[in-house]
Parts: C-alpha cells; sequence; structure tokens
C-alpha cells in the first residue's frame, strides 16, 4: 500500500526483512482502514471506487458492494462534479495533497457536505516515474453539522441585520471604556455629525441640551455596572429639530468577563412620544371637562365595583377615591337605599343600562339627599362589556319641588273648592240681606273685592314672602278709605307673621268690620275714632294673638237697627272663625261704638 526504497539486487537478506515487516503491518493497516471513525477510500486514476470502509459506506448511505461498482461521479453533486476531476488531475500531475469541500449524493436524495482530502498513491510496478498515479487516498470528513450551523449562524444575522435595519434609526459601537472610535454611517446620517465630530464623547452634542445630563448620567451609571443601557432621550435631526429616541446598548464580554465593546442602537419613538403627549392633552382635557359638570363621575366594572371616581365625588360625600374603590361607594349610600341599588347592578348588565334613585351622605350636612344614578356600558366590537361609565346627579331639590307642586296642586284644589263654596255663602248671604237687586250686586261687589284682596296675599305667601297681620289690616282699611290720620290708631308689633290658612278668615272678619265702621260706625261720625290694637298674650302656657277693635264717638242711639248688629258680618265673627281657627270672639254693640275682641290660638294664627 506504501511506497518503499527497493532493496539492492546484492541485498537479499535486507529484502527478506522487508517482507516480513510488511507482512507484520499489514493486517493492523488494514484494520485501522476498516473501522477508522472518518470515511476512507482508494480510487483509480479513472476516480472509480477500489476500496472502502465502513464510515464512508455509512455517509453515502451504500453498502461496499454498491461502491465498488461506481465511480466519483456517481456520488458527487452535479454542481461539484468538474472541480472535482480538476482536483484529481492536479494531484496526478503533481502529487501536491489537496482538498476540497464539496457535496455528495445518497441515494434518499439526501445532500452530504463533506471536505476530501485526496493524496496520490503509487504502487511497486505501477507508477511510470512521469507523475501518472497508480490511485488516489480519500479522507472524507462529514461537514453537515458544521455547514448546517454556518447556516443557521449566517441566517441568524441575517434576520437580527434585518430586525434592527427595521426598528433602528442608527447602529454604532464603542470600546470597552464607551468611547466611540469606530465609523457609523448611520448615526451620522441622521445627525448630520461628521466623524471627528462624533468620536470619543461627541456624540452628546447632538443630544438635546435639556436631555444631555441625563443621558450622560444614565450612560455612565450603564458603563460601571456593566449593564444594558435603556434611556429615552431627544437627538437632533440632520435636518432641524429633534427626534425622541429610545438608545438601547449591551455590553459584549470575553471569557474573562471583561467588557471588549459595547453595541447600540437607536430607535425611533417620536410617533410614540407624540401619541403619548396628544394623549395626556386629552386626558387633562377630558379632566378638566369632567370636574367642570356639576354630577359626579365614576367608572365600574360588572356588578358596580367601582375602578375611578371625580373630584366631585369626594367633595360631596368626604369619602377619599381610594375609599370609594370596589364596593366602598356603597357606604355614602343610605342603608335603606343600598338593597336597591345592589338589584339594580344586577339587573344592569341584562337590561344594558343602569338606572337607581337612592340617597347620598352629603359631607358639610351630615344630612342624605336624593340622587339619580345612571351608567352606561362601554363594550368591544363583538359586543362584551370592558366597563360601564356613570354620573351620580342631585335632584334633592327637583324632588323637593315636585314634593311642593304636589302639595301646591292638592291645596289649589282645596282652596279652589274652598273658595267656590265661600263664594257662594257671600252670595247667598248678600241676597238675604239686600233690599233690591241693585243693593245686592254692590254688597256681592264689595265682599269678593275683599275676597280678591286676600287671594293676593295669599298668593304672595306661596312665594315664600311672609304676610304680616300689620299689613294684612293696612291693606283692608286702605280698600275701605280709613286712613292712618288723628281718627284712626294702629299698636301693634309689625314683624307678626301669619300662617297661609288662617289670613283669609282673618281678613273676612277685618273686611266686614271696616265695612261696618265706614256705613255705620267710627269712620261715619265726625268726631268717631277707630282704635286696634294686636299683641301676643300668653294663655295657659301657649301664645295666643289677640285683636282689639274698638270704635268710640259714636251715637247708636238715633240709630235704627244698625246692620252690624246682626247679618253675614257679625255672624262669620261669631260663628265662623271659632270654628275655622279655634277662635275665641267677643262682638259687642255699645252705644258709643262697636268693640270686638278677637283671640286665634298662635298654632293656627302665627307663622314658624
Amino acid at each position: 500500500m506504501f511506497r518503499a526504497k527497493r532493496p539492492g539486487a546484492d541485498d537479499v537478506r535486507g529484502l527478506d526483512r522487508l517482507a516480513s515487516t510488511e507482512e507484520r503491518i499489514a493486517p493492523r493497516l488494514a484494520e485501522i482502514f476498516t473501522h477508522a471513525a472518518v470515511g476512507l477510500c482508494e480510487l483509480d486514476r479513472e476516480g472509480r471506487f477500489l476500496l472502502v470502509n465502513d464510515a464512508l459506506c455509512s455517509l453515502l448511505g451504500r453498502t461496499a458492494e454498491d461502491l465498488l461498482g461506481l465511480g466519483v461521479a456517481d456520488v458527487t453533486h452535479p454542481t461539484d462534479l468538474a472541480p472535482s476531476l480538476r482536483l484529481l488531475e492536479s494531484i496526478a500531475r503533481d502529487g501536491q495533497i489537496r482538498s476540497i469541500d464539496k457535496r455528495y449524493r445518497r441515494p434518499d436524495g439526501q445532500i452530504l457536505w463533506a471536505r476530501s482530502t485526496v493524496a496520490r498513491l503509487e504502487r511497486d510496478g505501477d507508477g511510470d516515474g512521469d507523475g501518472n498515479a497508480a490511485s488516489f487516498l480519500v479522507v472524507i470528513v462529514d461537514l453537515t453539522d458544521q455547514r448546517r450551523a454556518e447556516h443557521a449562524l449566517v441566517e441568524g444575522e441575517q434576520r437580527a441585520r434585518t430586525l434592527i435595519d427595521g426598528i433602528a434609526r442608527s447602529t454604532w459601537q464603542t470600546d470597552g471604556a464607551g468611547h466611540v472610535v469606530l465609523d457609523s454611517p448611520s448615526w451620522r446620517a441622521h445627525t448630520g455629525q461628521s466623524f471627528d465630530a462624533w468620536v470619543s464623547d461627541g456624540w452628546l452634542d447632538a443630544v438635546h441640551p435639556d436631555d444631555r445630563e441625563y443621558a450622560q448620567r444614565h450612560w455612565r451609571e450603564a458603563l460601571a455596572a456593566r449593564r444594558m443601557v435603556n434611556g429615552e432621550f431627544r437627538i437632533r435631526r440632520a435636518t432641524g429639530g429633534y427626534d425622541w429616541m429610545n438608545v438601547r446598548a449591551a455590553p459584549m464580554v470575553d471569557d474573562n468577563g471583561e467588557v471588549l465593546r459595547w453595541m447600540a442602537m437607536n430607535i425611533d419613538i417620536s410617533a410614540r412620544k407624540s401619541a403619548e403627549a396628544a394623549l395626556r392633552a386629552s386626558e387633562l382635557r377630558l379632566q378638566t371637562l369632567v370636574s367642570g359638570v356639576p354630577q359626579l363621575v365614576w367608572r365600574a366594572i360588572a356588578g358596580g365595583e367601582w375602578t375611578w371616581a371625580s373630584p366631585q365625588w369626594e367633595r360631596a360625600t368626604g369619602q377619599s377615591p381610594r375609599k370609594s374603590l370596589g364596593f366602598g361607594w356603597l357606604e355614602a349610600v343610605h342603608p335603606d337605599d343600598r338593597e336597591v341599588t345592589r338589584e339594580r347592578w344586577s339587573q344592569a348588565s341584562a337590561r344594558g343600562a343602569l338606572e337607581v334613585e337612592h340617597r347620598l351622605r352629603n359631607a358639610s350636612t351630615g344630612n342624605y339627599c336624593w340622587f339619580q344614578t345612571r351608567a352606561s356600558p362601554v363594550r368591544l366590537d363583538d359586543g362584551t362589556i370592558v366597563e360601564w361609565l356613570g354620573t351620580s346627579t342631585d335632584v334633592d331639590d327637583l324632588r323637593a319641588l315636585q314634593e311642593r307642586q304636589r302639595i301646591l296642586v292638592a291645596e289649589l284644589q282645596h282652596r279652589t273648592r274652598n273658595l267656590l263654596g265661600l263664594v257662594s255663602v257671600i252670595s247667598d248671604k248678600a241676597l238675604l240681606s239686600s233690599a233690591d237687586l241693585s243693593d245686592y250686586r254692590r254688597r256681592f261687589k264689595d265682599r269678593l273685592g275683599a275676597l280678591g284682596r286676600v287671594q293676593g296675599l295669599l298668593s304672595r305667601a306661596d312665594e315664600n314672602d311672609r304676610v304680616m297681620f300689620d299689613r294684612l289690616l293696612r291693606e283692608e282699611l286702605a280698600a275701605h278709605g280709613i286712613v292712618d290720620s288723628r281718627q284712626v290708631t294702629l299698636h301693634g308689633p309689625g314683624d307678626l307673621a301669619l300662617r297661609p290658612q288662617c289670613i283669609q278668615p282673618l281678613a273676612m272678619a277685618l273686611h266686614e268690620l271696616s265695612t261696618n265702621a265706614v256705613k255705620h260706625g267710627a269712620s261715619s261720625h265726625r268726631g268717631g275714632r277707630l282704635e286696634v290694637r294686636w299683641q301676643i298674650e300668653t294663655i295657659d302656657h301657649a301664645p295666643w294673638l289677640h285683636i282689639e277693635w274698638r270704635e268710640s264717638g259714636v251715637d247708636l242711639a238715633d240709630r235704627d237697627g244698625p246692620s252690624s248688629s246682626s247679618g253675614q258680618g257679625r255672624e262669620l265673627i261669631e260663628r265662623a272663625l271659632p270654628y275655622q281657627l279655634e277662635a275665641r270672639t267677643r262682638y259687642t254693640l255699645t252705644r258709643d261704638g262697636v268693640i270686638c275682641s278677637i283671640l286665634v290660638p298662635g298654632s293656627h294664627a302665627l307663622a314658624d
């Protein structure tokens, strides 16, 4: 197998020793050849297999019998066949050992990368001494795993480069100390810096002045800690202005943990920063709007679990935003209204809305006020409810107005019925006491006028304008032409407010007394005098309104049956007032004039 020097013709013993050595080595070499871990084969001068080992058969997926009937052309990839044949020719010519990385074909169609190292063999008597090979020894090492790893590495690098190019505005690197030493065309294209301006720490000049101190400190802290850099600051554009960048850098270390260099990239986040600024501005506008509305605004998830409450909630209820979260807001709801509130929340999802009226505690007074609470769901495209947006509106005044309206309507109906009844009574009484139709008309009109004045006072009382007795008396006297002069004396407190229900009976009584005074009493005589006094007296430990009407200077002896001695006016005083107001009355006719005393319980006459 191996070429050796031929012994001389005269050295027979040396030839015998050589033959004996070859006989001993040959079996051993054959054993090594057969069981070697790499593929081994011998090719003839035409490239046909003469000898193959087990490893080569395994690599090529063929048996030794199959290969010994084939040549290099039968197992080589077509693209690599010509270079393989030229390699054999070169080795046959000059005897130099050469290698080639090539692809082999297996019967199952698989392609195998291998490195083939070829040496020329010459046997005794086979070589012609002119460099022509008797055969070739080929050592074949499988490169499939190595090629696959190299391909994966290249592919990974390509993917990484594609990814970086897709997200990074620029890439750059520094030495282990963090100083820029290599050029970065992408950095300089973005910033417009020259190479001399950007090397070492010159890159800081491209950072916005307001961000420069932060960027430098962030970079130095990362260098000292040998940790990844992840910062956000503004970097100047070559065209002017600044872009927000997310600057990321990672250290590359050797086997001893020493930092060799820093690899960095700049990711443009200007769009994100603009969106964040717009979002903050939008949220600020919304918060300003929410803070300005009178309603209490809140957000919740399913079942009424609050996630946020507006400042108005805390001002109205005194409950902090933290305490209102979850179901804490229910503590501000009146205990009697909590159950109905929970029930409405349990029905909200099915109904698609929440609406409930309940009472909330007022922080300033400690009382409970009525609120109308409404909420609408926020849904995804598929209809799923993600949260609820709600408001609570103060309707306490509205409910009070509605209740007052209800009372007023009932009172109006009651008064209307009473007024119609009173008009009917006035008409009947006037008819009975009238001499003729003209007299009836005068009497009826006179009493209706008094009734109208009373209704005017009552309407003002309904508008929260309290009616004082002093005012009621003076208006009635003025309506009859009785002025406050030397003939008339009025004496009593000016701030004595009357209850609305007693105004009409008292006004009608004063009307009858004034009418009598004008027709038959003090105001009908030149020397007549009228004195009216009123005051609060305590009777049986309770307040009473005492009104005294006293006329003097009237000679009733010459009168033929004055009308005030009987009839509607006196009947109203002596019978109607006790019935309507539980009053105590006394009506006396003296030779000097009329004396009338009216005592009305404070519970019926005096406003609170």
